[in-house]
């Protein structure tokens, strides 16, 4: 790569994975809203790869970057953020470094996962460093070495009895940050005994700038809350006003440091990334099952149901008629191996029909389940809105099944301008605005409340959009 072509790549993975992460915490959060910023680093590895064979089948890699940033999502972080920010007299965080040391600990696996699987995917893609035994066998590994992680590092768990694990960073959410701890060591390991060098570098790079990320992240969210030493805010006349929100400034930085680390770990491995694009371009893409996407169509699909019918239990009040104890986390456990191992293990061994239907139509579906479920309760007549949604999800499938799948740039689109409107649809229903002219009344008008959703988000998607043209047609 040329300097240009990197500066080019490192500004475009900053800004949009920046993008993709803040909406994933103004829509959905969790792992299905990580599935935004992992799709997006995926199809920006598919243009700047300057390959024809991975431009025409740019679903794999994308389908890829959903499910590789998606598997962190499991760590909670919500009451981890609080520790850093619990503040006594004189505004000193008696929990800031404990805090901000789990943030970190969180982000160093989330995208060292990420980045590991993403360049795990282009060595795979070559045919020369794995076969199929070795990918099958790291995909069931991957289930057992999450359990063992959690085993280790996040029991005992009981928060009615008091019993906790010796490192913990919240009180009344399970974690499992150990999991995906041993999870990165694994990649990391895997890469090292094939000679894999790139996933392990780009491994441990990507994590490196995801503790990083949140450090300074934890930092700008405090010290818009928090006076420094020169008794000013982070922004001071636009903290001071109340025109920052420091969870979004958060978010935005976070997400931002983790695209630029993970673009700069394939960067600074570019020349062995594009030895494994030469071989590609010249072998075509390595698939171990070349004529078997009729089995994985039937897996995807009744692997597909039981997700839908996993959302709809998890989303609504079954979970408690079907008295089911600690439902969260066994709803969440059964989804991990649907919604990332068993279709991210498919996809690498040559399906095409999971990879596409892993883009637009699961991006389609999280959002549309997540606001059908949640999102919309309050809204008037709001079966229908539930009954329009599925039906609109069922069509987006329908169409995908088809045409065999979204084009690049329509997914990219949607990604942005769907995912705005869909979070818009909330923000400006009634009882929105209702909740709104009341919080007015006590001097907080719209925009001081919600203005980086209502201002900076949408001027963040139009320069996001541009980029998909600027990098797909100049």
């Amino acid at each position: 790569m040329t300097i240009t072509q990197i500066l080019l790549f490192l500004v475009a993975a900053t800004w949009c994975v920046s993008y993709g992460w803040a909406m994933r915490g103004t829509l959905l959060g969790g792992e299905k809203g990580a599935m935004l910023p992992g799709c997006i680093m995926g199809i920006l590895l598919v243009i700047f790869s300057d390959s024809d064979v991975l431009m025409n089948n740019w679903h794999i890699v994308a389908a890829v970057g959903l499910m590789a940033m998606s598997f962190g999502g499991n760590e909670t972080y919500g009451e981890t953020i609080g520790l850093a920010l619990n503040t006594k007299k004189g505004d000193k965080p008696t929990l800031f470094n404990k805090g901000t040391f789990g943030l970190c600990l969180k982000g160093f696996n989330w995208f060292g996962i990420a980045g590991g699987l993403l360049s795990f995917a282009f060595s795979v893609m070559t045919g020369k460093i794995y076969d199929t035994k070795a990918i099958i066998i790291f995909f069931i590994l991957s289930l057992i070495v999450d359990n063992i992680g959690i085993q280790i590092f996040n029991k005992p768990y009981n928060k009615e009895k008091g019993k906790f694990p010796k490192i913990y960073f919240s009180t009344t959410r399970r974690e499992e940050w150990g999991g995906n701890l041993l999870f990165l060591l694994k990649i990391i390991i895997t890469a090292m005994i094939h000679s894999d060098y790139m996933t392990a570098i780009v491994a441990l790079i990507s994590a490196l700038f995801g503790a990083v990320g949140w450090f300074i992240a934890i930092a700008c969210y405090f010290y818009t809350r928090n006076p420094k030493k020169n008794g000013k805010l982070l922004f001071h006349k636009l903290s001071s006003k109340g025109h920052t929100e420091g969870w979004k400034l958060m978010e935005y930085t976070l997400g931002g440091f983790g695209g630029f680390g993970i673009a700069l770990g394939f960067s600074l491995c570019s020349k062995t990334w594009y030895e494994h694009v030469e071989i590609i371009e010249k072998n075509g893409i390595w698939r171990a099952f070349e004529n078997a996407d009729t089995i994985f169509i039937i897996l995807t699909a009744v692997s597909g149901l039981a997700v839908l019918l996993i959302t709809i239990i998890a989303e609504t009040k079954l979970a408690e008629k079907l008295k089911l104890k600690d439902s969260d986390y066994v709803l969440d456990s059964i989804e991990r191996p649907f919604y990332n191992v068993l279709p991210l293990c498919l996809v690498l061994l040559g399906s095409t029909f999971t990879a596409h239907i892993f883009t637009l139509p699961i991006l389609f579906l999280v959002a549309a389940m997540k606001c059908a479920f949640d999102r919309y309760k309050n809204f008037k007549h709001y079966p229908l809105w539930v009954v329009g949604l599925l039906i609109m999800t069922v069509l987006v499938f329908v169409w995908d099944i088809i045409n065999k799948g979204f084009s690049m740039t329509a997914t990219w689109i949607f990604g942005g301008v769907g995912y705005l409107l869909f979070e818009w649809i909330e923000l400006f229903s009634p009882p929105k605005i209702k909740a709104i002219k009341t919080e007015r009344k006590k001097g907080v008008h719209l925009f001081k409340l919600v203005n980086t959703a209502t201002l900076w988000i949408p001027f963040h998607i139009l320069v996001y959009t541009l980029f998909i043209f600027l990098l797909k047609y100049a």
